[in-house]
């Protein structure tokens, strides 16, 4: 692969890194465990409210949009996408409690039930997985919104805005 190509691909990869942190972000902030979700900047700021979050992520990916000059179709198409996501996770925080519930009475027995730890623990993947298929879903339906070069232009600018410049 030339290096023009590599340089496009890496960018490409780049931008669609991009868009995943922002709708991880957006989703975790919703659905996530408090403490996940306050690293991400929601925890529960928004009391886990779904048409609260919807708003937040209409504002977000507004914002974020129109510093690449996207259509207000490609605007409206992303924001569908992150409604969706949220709309898809807002079971995940209660199954999060529910397996941190029995976590922590299983620790409260005489004798610590190790199969039932490991069965809590699986069920905890599982659940994390099947929110990160949602997620990437999510985020291949928002990078198809946008053109090679807005994504690339997100990722400048998500760059700049945390103090890292471009690279």
């Amino acid at each position: 692969m030339d290096t023009t190509r590599a340089r496009s691909l890496a960018k490409e990869i780049l931008a669609a890194t991009l868009l995943a942190v922002v709708l991880i972000g957006l989703a975790v902030g919703f659905g996530a465990p408090p403490a996940l979700g306050a690293f991400f900047g929601g925890g529960d700021r928004w009391g886990h409210d779904p048409e609260r979050m919807r708003k937040h992520a209409d504002i977000a990916v507004e914002i974020a949009l129109r510093e690449v000059d996207a259509t207000p179709a490609q605007i409206a198409q992303v924001k569908a996408v992150a409604a969706k996501l949220i709309t898809e996770l807002e079971g995940v925080r209660e199954q999060h409690q529910a397996h941190r519930d029995a976590l922590l009475a299983a620790l409260q027995q005489p004798e610590i039930p190790r199969e039932a730890l490991q069965s809590i623990r699986a069920e905890e993947l599982a659940l994390l997985d099947a929110a990160s298929v949602q997620v990437t879903d999510a985020l291949v339906d928002a990078a198809a919104a946008l053109t090679p070069e807005q994504r690339a232009a997100l990722i400048q600018w998500a760059e700049e805005m945390h103090g890292h410049g471009a690279h």
